[in-house]
């Protein structure tokens, strides 16, 4: 099994605890602490992007899907997918041996979950057959690809997309989010130059460019909206955390 290193912080720890949650160590404590001194309402941004996670999943789950495919999925913590969706069948991956390790201990003999670690960008057909397997054959789905988007090339983000409307079928849902916002700003470009050093770099977009991306798609209501629109106001707000780092997260849930 992968040696979990807790002497590098790592960025779905980061995120577990900027979430509020207990899988992370010191070291990763320190670096978040550090990005909320230096951009404080990042924390905000987090907690939103899976209070979004958990909207989009009760929708989800009330068009009744009962396979789940969720993508780069960091740590299964803090009601993800398979609290929310308790009689679903669940997929997670991520490319990350480290992140998979923890999650597949943090799962562990759960039977309505299979937790992979693929990478997307050059082993996703890997990834759709086990999921094809696990879900016994079922293709009609409901995939979270919230929270990775912003980590892609459009190149990958177009491969991808392409990939699962190939693969999926008609009726899937797919709940996105985006980093939409101008990567020549300063707060932006510390932002992405922080990230870059700990090996995840982030992609910011224009909503031009996203509805591009989604072109062969349908855009179900309420639309591409920023997730505090989603969302509305509530528990993901940290009070004091600052203002906008000029950049935000808009989400919108698609089908074939």
């Amino acid at each position: 099994m992968t040696e979990i290193d807790t002497t590098k912080p790592n960025a779905a720890r980061i995120y577990d605890y900027m979430l509020g949650g207990d899988h992370n160590f010191e070291v990763d404590r320190q670096a978040a602490e550090q990005m909320r001194k230096l951009f404080p309402s990042m924390q905000n941004i987090m907690r939103v992007n899976r209070w979004f996670l958990h909207t989009a999943v009760a929708r989800l789950v009330e068009a009744q899907f009962t396979c789940f495919l969720d993508l780069a999925s960091g740590l299964p913590t803090e009601g993800y997918v398979h609290d929310l969706a308790p009689s679903a069948k669940v997929v997670y991956n991520d490319r990350d041996p480290i992140t998979v390790a923890y999650a597949k201990q943090i799962l562990a003999d759960n039977a309505q979950v299979k937790y992979l670690g693929f990478d997307l960008t050059t082993d996703f057909d890997h990834v759709l057959a086990e999921a094809n397997t696990f879900f016994n054959n079922q293709r009609l789905v409901a995939v979270s690809f919230v929270g990775i988007a912003y980590f892609l090339t459009d190149a990958q983000v177009i491969t991808i997309l392409a990939t699962l409307h190939r693969w999926c079928a008609e009726g899937s849902q797919i709940a996105i989010s985006w980093g939409v916002g101008n990567a020549q700003d300063s707060n932006i470009k510390a932002i992405l130059e922080s990230y870059t050093k700990m090996g995840s770099p982030l992609y910011v977009r224009s909503l031009e460019d996203v509805r591009t991306l989604l072109a062969d798609w349908t855009i179900l209501d309420p639309g591409l909206q920023p997730l505090s629109v989603w969302v509305e106001s509530g528990p993901w707000e940290v009070p004091g955390s600052g203002d906008s780092v000029g950049a935000d997260m808009y989400g919108c849930i698609i089908t074939k």
